[in-house]
């Protein structure tokens, strides 16, 4: 077919897209994908806020520039957590006398690894 298809890049052990398994395209796609998740949770948030703010506190809550902090609060804290996984996985840990290193992406696909949370 002469589609976009949208799942390439998480189906397990396909090579065939674009973006090769373990390359570096594999890797900003995974943290790019984990940075976009995390932002929307992060702008859930800030909506609930909002409504609190709207809602329940209606006086007395002004909040200057509002938007500017709502949209550096979440576009700017979540950056933080894919950065700190990415870089905190590249080490060799060591447990118990044994050392391994667990990787951020998954050698299987495009995607987080599991076993490195």
């Amino acid at each position: 077919s002469s589609g976009i298809n949208a799942e390439w890049p998480l189906r397990p052990g396909d090579n065939s897209g674009i973006i090769k398994l373990n390359s570096a395209g594999c890797i900003v796609y995974t943290i790019l994908q984990h940075y976009m998740w995390l932002v929307v949770f992060a702008w859930m948030l800030i909506e609930g806020v909002s409504m609190y703010l709207a809602v329940v506190t209606v006086f007395g809550t002004y909040i200057s520039r509002y938007m500017l902090k709502f949209n550096a609060i979440a576009w700017g804290i979540p950056m933080i957590f894919p950065l700190i996984g990415y870089f905190s996985s590249m080490s060799t840990k060591s447990v118990g006398g044994t050392s391994f290193t667990s990787g951020y992406v998954s050698e299987e696909m495009c995607f987080l690894n599991p076993q490195s949370w």
